[in-house]
């Protein structure tokens, strides 16, 4: 969590790369939510040091719209405008070109309530 969105997230969030670290161990390579602080866990890379995984990136596409479908999240009033921000997965530090990944993401993300952003 040295460089990119996650430096930035661990800057406003101090605790993050215990509670990254702890759900990796426990889980794997895998999405997490973190409801209470509206955070996502979304590990684009199996290592630091290497290019973002196009498969993994896929395989956390499929894990994201499913823990969205499996909560109330679609349906609560609460949550009728709510959005869910995602970065260009892969894009940054992982460098993927977004030409790459954009479609894929377009396949999973359907709903107007994911929004891409780029910094």
């Amino acid at each position: 969590m040295g460089r990119g969105i996650a430096s930035e997230a661990k800057q406003k969030y101090p605790w993050l790369p215990n509670w990254a670290g702890a759900a990796i161990t426990e889980f794997g390579l895998r999405v997490e939510v973190n409801w209470e602080c509206k955070l996502i866990l979304f590990p684009v890379k199996h290592n630091f040091w290497e290019i973002a995984d196009v498969v993994l990136i896929r395989k956390c596409l499929e894990e994201l719209l499913l823990k969205f479908k499996m909560t109330d999240f679609w349906d609560n009033p609460k949550y009728k405008d709510s959005r869910i921000l995602c970065p260009r997965f892969g894009c940054g530090n992982g460098k993927l070109d977004w030409a790459e990944i954009k479609p894929m993401v377009a396949q999973y993300l359907k709903s107007e309530r994911f929004v891409v952003f780029s910094k």
